[in-house]
C-alpha cells in the first residue's frame, strides 16, 4: 500500500461526488422512487430507493424506525444498484492501493466529503455534509451478504450521527423502564448471547451488534436495527426465538 497519499482537494472530492450523484439521478429516473422517512436519535432520515429491489433487502431491518410522515427530513440517503436500474457506476477515484483496510479511501475525508468502499459487500458509500446528502450503491443486490441486510447503511449512519453529536457503536444494549445497560466487547465476546438472554428474561432489547449512543442531555442508547444474531448453538439455548429466524440457511456462517 502507498504509505503517502496526498489529500484530495475539495474540488476533486466534489467532482467525484457530483459524478456519482449524476448517476444516482439517472438510476432514479429509470425506476420508481420509493421513499421512507426514519426517525433515529432525534433526527429524520429520508431513504430514497431507485426501485423495489434494494428496498426489499434493506428495509426489513429498519422498518421499526419508519414514520408515516412525508414531511421534511434532516438528511437524505439515495440508494441504488446498477443491475436493476441499468445505470453503471463511475470508475473509482483512485486505485485499490489507496483503500484502507476498513474501506475508507485515503485522501477522502475531513469536513468536505466522505467516501468508503466495503470489500465484501462491494458497496460504495458517499456523504456530502454540506447538502446533507448520502449515496449508497452496489452492483447487484443478489450477492449482498446476510449481515449487510441485517445492519445496512452503517457508514452513512455513522457519518450522519457524527454531525449530530452522536456515535454509531459496535455494541449491545438492553434495559427496562428504569434505564439501559450498554454491553461492549470485540466480536465473539458474548454481546449477542447476553442480549438474547435479556430478551428471554423479559427485558427490553435495543441492539446486539450496532446502535447509536449520545451523551446529551444524558447518556442514551438508540435502537438502529431490529435484528439479532442467532448462532446454531444459541438455537438450543433460545428455542423460543426459532420462529423469528428469517435466514436459517446461513445459521452455520459467521
Amino acid at each position: 500500500m502507498n504509505m503517502y497519499v496526498p489529500q484530495k482537494s475539495p474540488s476533486e472530492q466534489k467532482a467525484f461526488f457530483d459524478a456519482v450523484y449524476e448517476k444516482t439521478l439517472q438510476a432514479q429516473a429509470a425506476k420508481l422512487i420509493i421513499s421512507h422517512v426514519l426517525e433515529i436519535a432525534g433526527t429524520r432520515i429520508r431513504l430514497t430507493f431507485a426501485g423495489h429491489r434494494l428496498e426489499q433487502e434493506l428495509m426489513p431491518a429498519l422498518t421499526h424506525l419508519s414514520t408515516a410522515s412525508t414531511g421534511d427530513a434532516d438528511v437524505t440517503f439515495a440508494i441504488w444498484d446498477s443491475e436493476s436500474t441499468g445505470v453503471e457506476m463511475v470508475p473509482p477515484p483512485c486505485d485499490h492501493a489507496h483503500f484502507t483496510d476498513r474501506g475508507d479511501i485515503w485522501g477522502f475525508g475531513g469536513e468536505s466529503y466522505r467516501t468508503a468502499f466495503h470489500w465484501i459487500e462491494c458497496s460504495v458509500s458517499l456523504f456530502d455534509p454540506h447538502t446533507k446528502t448520502g449515496i449508497w450503491w452496489v452492483q447487484t443486490a443478489d450477492t449482498l451478504p446476510y449481515w449487510t441486510k441485517a445492519s445496512p447503511l452503517r457508514s452513512l449512519f455513522h457519518w450522519w450521527m457524527e454531525l449530530n453529536g452522536k456515535q454509531l457503536l459496535h455494541a449491545a444494549a438492553v434495559g427496562n423502564a428504569d434505564g439501559a445497560v450498554l454491553i461492549a466487547g470485540k466480536g465473539g465476546a458474548g454481546k449477542s448471547t447476553t442480549a438474547l438472554s435479556a430478551i428471554a428474561e423479559g427485558m427490553i432489547y435495543a441492539a446486539d451488534d450496532y446502535l447509536i449512543v449520545g451523551l446529551e442531555p444524558e447518556p442514551t442508547v438508540y435502537s438502529l436495527y431490529s435484528t439479532a444474531k442467532l448462532n446454531p448453538d444459541q438455537m438450543e439455548k433460545f428455542p423460543e426465538l426459532a420462529p423469528f429466524v428469517t435466514n436459517e440457511r446461513f445459521l452455520g456462517e459467521q
